[in-house]
């Protein structure tokens, strides 16, 4: 999905679209026919719930233009998820990379699923290392397009009523950080986004993440 850039990422994905068409670039998958999008969007959350209501499989992510997969990712969600129909959502570890130096430091995941963590103080979950059953994400909604900043953080805890998470001690994607990522750039906007969204979960008046992620900087988009 692409929201009409003008920075030649339009004639990438058409070439390799030519390439999957033609069989001349190999996939390791049984995949739906692969393509892209790409018009002008209400935002990144609309834009990606265009992609989702494209897509058949039974188990979904998607991936920011910053951020990409470490390989083995998808056989590894996909072994971790398939079995367990319980499962609404599996989650790696990452890495965050920085710009330039090109140095990595490991994200960081909660060994355990805690939703009173994710609701009042913040969000545990590196979303390109996440993998959702599609029929959980459905019930769920999709992501709200209201939000601009946290719309992952919201859609794991809408996702959580449909089933189990699990999280996986293995390090799925890399995120690069950089002073113009969406994340870390967005400052008392995003902080507005987290405070009406712990409120409207939560049980709490000023719950612990409005205090702790008023200077927060770290890149999760």
């Amino acid at each position: 999905m692409d929201g009409g850039s003008t920075d030649g990422s339009v004639e990438i994905i058409r070439k390799y679209e030519d390439l999957l068409a033609r069989g001349q670039w190999p996939v390791r998958c049984q995949a739906s026919p692969t393509g892209g999008l790409s018009e002008k969007d209400k935002g990144q959350a609309d834009a990606i719930n265009k992609g989702f209501r494209m897509a058949e499989g039974e188990v979904v992510a998607w991936i920011n233009s910053d951020d990409y997969y470490l390989p083995g990712a998808f056989r590894t969600a996909a072994a971790a998820i398939g079995p367990d129909s319980s499962l609404a959502m599996v989650y790696g570890d990452g890495f965050v990379v920085e710009n330039g130096s090109g140095s990595k430091r490991a994200s960081g995941i909660e060994p355990f699923f805690d939703l009173w963590k994710l609701i009042h103080l913040y969000d545990f979950i590196s979303q390109p290392s996440v993998f959702l059953r599609h029929d959980s994400f459905e019930k769920a909604g999709y992501l709200d397009e209201r939000l601009h900043y946290i719309m992952d953080w919201e859609l794991w805890i809408r996702v959580s009523s449909s089933g189990r998470y699990a999280p996986y001690p293995r390090p799925l994607s890399c995120a690069r950080l950089h002073p113009g990522a969406k994340t870390g750039s967005a400052g008392i906007k995003r902080w507005k986004e987290i405070m009406w969204c712990s409120r409207k979960y939560g049980q709490m008046r000023w719950p612990p993440s409005v205090f702790t992620q008023l200077f927060h900087n770290r890149c999760s988009l």
